[in-house]
This record gives structure tokens, sequence and C-alpha cells, in this order.
């Protein structure tokens, strides 16, 4: 039986081929991109046109307000300073959770949790927690 298929056929929506890793580690290195022009062409690929993205202190919805939101947190980064998978990103069907660092590579200052939402293989959301003190 090829459960995938079945599911699909029942109108499930099950979508098990998702590589949630290289979806995952495409957007930090979308964050962490210094180029403007890349960014935004990587954002337009990357995710969907109504994408959403909010953390404790913003949220954005769609391509435009992404792009804007990313080259503003992009430009106060202090020299050195990115954000880093803190491990394997747990992803199953259109979700997937992943813990990042942000910070000199090996010294981050701060961490958190992220969840990203799917649709395909594009993102439709991310949702950003902190553990900021």
């Amino acid at each position: 039986m090829n459960l995938p298929g079945v599911l699909r056929e029942v109108g499930w929506g099950v979508d098990i081929d998702i590589d949630h890793q290289a979806l995952v580690e495409a957007f930090i290195e979308l964050v962490n991109e210094p180029d403007d022009g890349r960014r935004r062409a990587g954002i337009e690929a990357l995710f969907t046109e109504g994408a959403e993205y909010c953390d404790p202190d913003v949220r954005v919805e769609g391509r435009e307000e992404l792009v804007g939101h990313l080259a503003r947190l992009r430009a106060s980064f202090p020299p050195g300073v990115t954000f880093s998978l803190t491990g394997a990103v747990d992803g199953h069907h259109a979700q997937a959770r992943f813990g990042w660092a942000f910070g000199e590579q090996g010294a981050p200052f701060l961490d958190g949790t992220d969840v990203a939402l799917f649709e395909g293989t594009r993102i439709k959301g991310v949702y950003a927690f902190s553990n900021a003190a």
C-alpha cells in the first residue's frame, strides 16, 4: 500500500515529500544574506505570496512586508553576527520546528525556536519564539 498516495487520493492533502531541512536552511541563509537584491529574489522564490512572519516584536504579511522587515533586521546586525540552526529541523507534514542561535560563531547571545508552515515547496508562515530573559 502506498500510504501517501492513498491519503492524497482521499483528499487529506498530506505532503510528506517536503524537504523541511532544506527549506529551513534556505530561510536562515536568506535572513543572513547581506545583499538586498539577492535576499528579495530568495524571498520571492521561497515564500508564498501571502506568507506571514511573526515574532514577539513584529507581524508582517506578504512578500513585500517580509522583504522590508528582513532588510531592517539585517541592517541591525553587528559585524560578524548571524543566525544559525542549533540542530536538525524537526518536521512532518506541512510544518516544522527548528532551534536557532543569533550571535558570533560559537558565541550566541540569543536563541530560540521557530515554527514554519509550508505550502508545497514554499514557506507560508514562520512563527518565531526567542528565549530572551
